[in-house]
């Protein structure tokens, strides 16, 4: 975490983010409706506990 590479990552998901939250889901091709569709890296030791939290929403 907070390597150059990383944090490369962290700007790539948060544009992609970006274009999604800006496209319908017709134009995404996807059939998920009222769905938010979100990019994010996580640490190794905290993805377990971050998937669950977004899962319960």
């Amino acid at each position: 975490m907070g390597s150059p590479d990383t944090e490369y990552k962290r700007k790539m998901f948060s544009m992609c983010t970006r274009e999604a939250k800006s496209r319908s889901w017709t134009e995404l091709g996807l059939v998920m409706k009222d769905r938010v569709l979100r990019f994010e890296v996580l640490a190794e030791d905290e993805w377990q506990a971050k998937l669950n939290i977004m899962l319960q929403a």
